[in-house]
């Protein structure tokens, strides 16, 4: 198993039993071998499957989530130690490429170290409601993964991530 999900969801809390048979119920489909891995975080999974990107948001908006708080597919998995070099520079990419001012970063444990790296005037966001073009950095411990694109609403207080097609060269996946 590759240690890069590719995508990271949370539920809302005290809910984290009901958000696990619902992302299993939802991602079935799309991959009956997919594997869920609880984070030591609380409410919050790996999934790790074969779908691409826009197959695992495409099943989140087909129906109704009422125990997860956020579906971010990923669209790039680096280490920590990887991305420290790199990430001013692939935020300078990314907002040239597509203008966003903000950011939506979620750091857990190791990953927190990457906070000192980023770019200074960077306005960071937690909550990702009504926001356009969102970058996403959400970390686990050692594993960062990148996203680009819109929230939408997958249920009462759900939000997806529709990642975006077309990305600059400084994003491949």
């Amino acid at each position: 198993m590759s240690l890069c999900p590719k995508a990271i969801i949370t539920s809302k809390p005290k809910r984290e039993s009901w958000a696990y048979e619902e992302l299993w119920d939802t991602l079935f489909e799309i991959d009956p071998n997919l594997k869920v891995v609880r984070s030591k975080f609380k409410g919050v999974y790996l999934v790790y499957l074969s779908s691409n990107p826009l197959e695992i948001y495409n099943s989140f908006t087909r129906y109704t989530h009422a125990f997860i708080s956020t579906v971010v597919p990923s669209l790039l998995c680096k280490n920590v130690n990887e991305l420290k070099g790199e990430i001013s520079s692939l935020i300078a990419c990314v907002r040239s490429f597509f203008g966003f001012k903000s950011v939506y970063l979620k750091l857990r444990g190791r990953s927190k170290v990457l906070q000192e790296y980023l770019p200074e005037g960077l306005r960071v966001v937690d909550i990702p409601r009504d926001l356009e073009k969102t970058f996403v950095l959400e970390g686990i411990e050692d594993i960062i993964i990148l996203s680009i694109g819109e929230f939408r609403s997958c249920g009462p207080g759900c939000h997806v991530l529709r990642p975006y097609e077309v990305l600059p060269s400084c994003i491949s996946y």
